[in-house]
């Protein structure tokens, strides 16, 4: 009888013990798959970060050529007396069609100093 008791003990421990090596395995796997997902999009964003920083550098070699070859007028008087001012009307909100967050977006509330 107790060697019965005895051999049942031992092919519980054992089961017990494949039970935990195979949610062991489980949680390895898991973690494996989560890490090569990750590494995959860190690798896309390397890439995009990348490819974003050549377009960059592209597009400023180009404005260096544009303003080398067509330089600047310096500002005329008229943009500060009119252009700037004219940014800073505060705009009626019942003038103007609703935008943003739904109809009931109101552009001087929650603080906001300039509407535009």
């Amino acid at each position: 009888m107790a060697r019965g008791r005895k051999l049942r003990n031992v092919l519980v421990a054992a089961g017990a013990s494949i039970l935990v090596l195979g949610i062991a395995l489980q949680l390895h796997r898991v973690r494996e798959r989560r890490r090569a997902r990750f590494e995959h999009a860190r690798r896309q964003t390397e890439a995009e970060l990348a490819r974003l920083r050549a377009e960059y550098r592209a597009r400023e070699a180009e404005l260096e050529e544009l303003q080398r070859r067509h330089p600047l007028k310096p500002l005329t008087p008229e943009y500060n007396d009119v252009l700037l001012p004219a940014r800073r009307i505060p705009i009626d909100p019942s003038r103007r069609p609703a935008r943003g967050r739904g109809s009931d977006f109101d552009p001087y509330r929650e603080g906001r100093s300039d509407p535009n």
